[in-house]
């Protein structure tokens, strides 16, 4: 299980800090998140995962500041549909063939950091960020 890092503590009436890692260590395919705000962290490790918001509702993932909302490890992953509100990095790709579209990003200094490796970004809202928004370093499609 993730560390909760909601700032709240586990067992508050809001936590739900397990739910997303939990839902993605036990996915195959396509992971829809059910609508609602998240908080905490969730890293993608296994490959050919959709992460994609569910498409009659709104998915927020919020954070305290710091972390990153999204580290994808590994490869052929696609993230998609997210509303990231308040991490030090929104999405922090290090595997290969990651897709990441139709994502909003709200005061992430960083909202999307990639190494060189093969990704596609598309359609993409990055508010309020006084720092780089989106480093496209090794992006092959932009």
């Amino acid at each position: 299980m993730a560390d909760c890092t909601c700032g709240k503590g586990k067992g508050h009436q809001d936590c739900n800090c397990d739910f997303l890692q939990d839902l993605i260590d036990s996915g195959e395919g396509m992971v829809e998140i059910p609508t609602g705000v998240y908080y905490g962290t969730v890293s993608i490790d296994k490959t050919n995962i959709d992460f994609v918001a569910d498409e009659d509702g709104t998915v927020t993932l919020v954070g305290d500041g710091s972390h990153t909302a999204v580290t994808i490890n590994a490869e052929n992953v696609s993230v998609s549909g997210l509303i990231i509100v308040n991490y030090e990095k929104g999405i922090h790709v290090l595997g290969n063939n990651a897709s990441i579209s139709d994502c909003v990003f709200y005061g992430c200094p960083t909202s999307i950091q990639a190494g060189d490796k093969e990704k596609t970004i598309s359609n993409l809202s990055v508010v309020n960020v006084e720092d780089s928004g989106v480093i496209p370093t090794g992006f092959d499609n932009l």
